[in-house]
């Protein structure tokens, strides 16, 4: 029934690469004949790296590279925005995404068409302006936890993102060092991260790239490298022969390479709180530092040693967030 419907997928922003488009690559492969609307579409920084057709995709009239380069502006245009968009041709209108705003489509839907929101975080600026008519799925019980807080009343529901997996074996070669693994941002709070490996004096791999790299280079001392921005197939070597990974921020909302680390067996050391809480198992598949400093961070890295993680533990967590078990529960949503 889903799959006869005439689908349009509105993205939040295509100006760069993180877990929400690898959400959106999924999006679009479950529904191959739906158009992609976005606010803002930075093709030169998504080339080579989200994987689908950008022919599909339509960006709005205000779509430029000044915006792309100043995503604040876009939360504040948001309005503006998504009511210039015409999607009375679509049956089922699916969004995605959170600081852009991107539910605001509803207001310009027609009574007989159906609004899917996939909340990946709770919007700052607009995040009251939800339409009762449209269905809200969170990407975590931390998002469902913010919605309720803001005075959301209407019903929602949880549905984890999908984590896709490389079906290879974590070397079984004892390794040295420890990764990160995600954009260079400073929500990611990784001058923390280099803090506590400036301290320990430990090899540290940092892949990935952001607008925090040049001032993070400069406070590294020589046993952090950064190798910059890779793709899933080049990344994965790398996890495999890590000791572990470090995901230091304070506050995720979901965060999809943690994830990706448990799919190859990889233990994960992470700040307590946000949803790594639910996806990460103390003492099973990785444990939690719980203060905000380079001490507590290093203490967790020395208390790992001290645990018998599994490989085949982390790979197991990491299989109920696969993405068959996405399309079916978003099916399920879809038809109800």
């Amino acid at each position: 029934m889903t799959y006869k419907m005439k689908v349009a997928i509105v993205h939040d922003a295509l100006i760069e690469y993180g877990g929400g488009e690898k959400v959106l690559e999924l999006l679009a492969a479950i529904f191959p004949q739906a158009d992609i609307y976005t606010s803002v579409f930075n093709e030169q920084a998504l080339a080579g790296k989200i994987e689908t057709d950008f022919k599909r995709i339509k960006s709005s009239c205000l779509s430029s590279s000044f915006l792309a380069n100043h995503p604040i502006l876009i939360s504040y245009l948001a309005p503006i925005i998504w009511l210039s968009f015409d999607l009375s041709a679509y049956d089922v209108i699916i969004s995605h995404g959170g600081f852009y705003s991107s539910h605001l489509i509803a207001w310009r839907l027609k009574a007989d068409q159906r609004h899917l929101h996939y909340a990946i975080s709770y919007p700052p600026v607009f995040g009251r302006f939800f339409k009762k008519t449209s269905q809200i799925l969170a990407v975590s019980r931390k998002i469902a936890t913010d919605f309720v807080n803001q005075g959301y009343q209407g019903e929602l529901k949880v549905l984890y993102p999908p984590v896709k997996s490389i079906n290879q074996n974590k070397s079984t070669k004892q390794s040295n060092y420890y990764v990160y693994l995600g954009r260079l941002e400073k929500s990611k709070n990784l001058a923390l991260l280099i803090e506590a490996f400036n301290h320990n004096q430990l090899e540290l791999k940092i892949i990935g790239s952001g607008s925090q790299e040049k001032c993070l280079k400069k406070i590294a001392k020589k046993n952090i490298q950064f190798l910059g921005y890779k793709s899933q197939l080049d990344f994965w070597p790398i996890l495999q022969g890590a000791r572990a990974m470090i995901h230091p921020a304070l506050n995720e909302d979901f965060g999809i390479a943690p994830l990706e680390a448990q799919a190859c067996g990889l233990p994960v050391i992470a700040f307590r709180g946000g949803a790594l809480v639910e996806t990460v198992i103390d003492g099973e598949t990785g444990t939690f530092f719980d203060d905000n400093d380079a001490q507590s961070l290093n203490e967790a890295i020395k208390k790992l040693d001290s645990l018998n993680i599994k490989s085949s533990t982390c790979k197991k967590q990491a299989k109920k967030f696969s993405p068959d078990r996405f399309k079916q529960q978003l099916k399920t949503v879809l038809e109800n």
